[in-house]
C-alpha cells in the first residue's frame, strides 16, 4: 500500500468502519511510514478535539418560527394579489406583526409590484395579427372523399394497372406450375377458397415428398442394415 491510499483510508481506519483486509494493510504501512504515522496522529487529535464541542439543542420556538416564515413566504404573492381567504390572510397579518424579516420582504415585493405597474403598455399594430395568421402554416385534415379520390387515381394509373395485370398473370402461372388450378367462378363467389386450394396442394406435395423419402434407396439400405445388425446382436 502506498501513502496516497493510506491517507484515503485513515478516516475509516480511525472510525473502525474499514474492512479487515484494508485495516491490516493500513497497519502494515504505518509500521514503515513515519509521515503517515504523523498524519494519523494529527487526524486523531482533531477528531478528539471535535468531540469536546458543546452540543446545543435548538429551542422549539426557533423551529416554529422557521415554519411560520416559510408558510408566510409561500403566501406572499397571493396576499399581495388579494387571493387569500380571510383565515389565511389573518394568519399572515399576525405573523407580519411579529416578524421583521418577513415584513421587510413583503415591503420589497410590494414595491416591485408597484414598480411593474408603471411600465408603459404598448398597443400592437393593426397589421401584426394579420401577419401572424398569414405566416402560420395551415394543416388541413384529409377527408374520406379525398382519400377515395386518391385511391381511385392510384388504381386508374396506367403503371398501377399494368403492375396488377402482370401480378395476376405471374400468380396464375405459378399456380399452374404448382398444380393449383382453381375454379375462378368459385373464387369470385368465395375468395377464401383459393387459400384452401393452395393449402391442399401444399399438403399433397408434402405427402409425396415424405413418401419418396421413405422409398428412396438410401433409406431402404439403412433399414436393411439395421435389421442385419439386430439379427447379429
Amino acid at each position: 500500500m502506498n501513502c496516497t491510499r493510506c491517507e484515503e483510508l485513515m478516516s475509516d481506519y480511525l472510525e473502525g468502519t474499514i474492512s479487515r483486509e484494508a485495516g491490516n494493510a493500513v497497519s502494515l504501512h504505518l509500521q514503515t511510514c513515519r509521515a503517515c504515522n504523523e498524519l494519523l496522529a494529527g487526524i486523531a487529535d482533531v477528531v478528539k478535539w471535535g468531540k469536546t464541542f458543546p452540543i446545543h439543542t435548538a429551542p422549539v420556538s426557533l423551529s416554529m418560527r422557521i415554519v411560520a416564515c416559510t408558510n408566510c413566504e409561500e403566501r406572499m404573492s397571493d396576499y399581495l394579489e388579494g387571493a387569500l381567504i380571510a383565515a389565511d390572510r389573518s394568519v399572515v397579518d399576525a405573523h407580519l406583526e411579529s416578524c421583521t424579516a418577513c415584513s421587510e420582504l413583503m415591503s420589497g415585493m410590494a414595491g416591485v409590484v408597484e414598480w411593474g405597474k408603471g411600465f408603459p403598455a404598448h398597443e400592437p399594430p393593426a397589421w401584426l395579427a394579420t401577419r401572424i395568421i398569414a405566416n402560420t402554416p395551415h394543416v388541413a385534415r384529409e377527408s374520406w372523399v379525398d382519400t377515395i379520390a386518391a385511391a381511385w387515381k392510384w388504381l386508374v394509373d396506367p403503371r398501377t394497372a399494368m403492375g396488377v395485370f402482370t401480378a395476376v398473370l405471374v400468380l396464375g402461372w405459378m399456380g399452374n406450375v404448382a398444380g393449383i388450378s382453381p375454379d375462378w367462378a368459385t373464387v369470385v363467389r368465395n375468395p377464401s377458397s383459393i387459400y384452401y386450394e393452395a393449402q391442399g396442394a401444399v399438403n399433397r406435395a408434402y405427402d409425396e415428398a415424405v413418401r419418396r423419402y421413405y422409398h428412396s434407396p438410401i433409406v431402404s439400405g439403412i433399414r436393411s442394415r439395421i435389421e442385419q445388425l439386430r439379427e447379429i446382436s
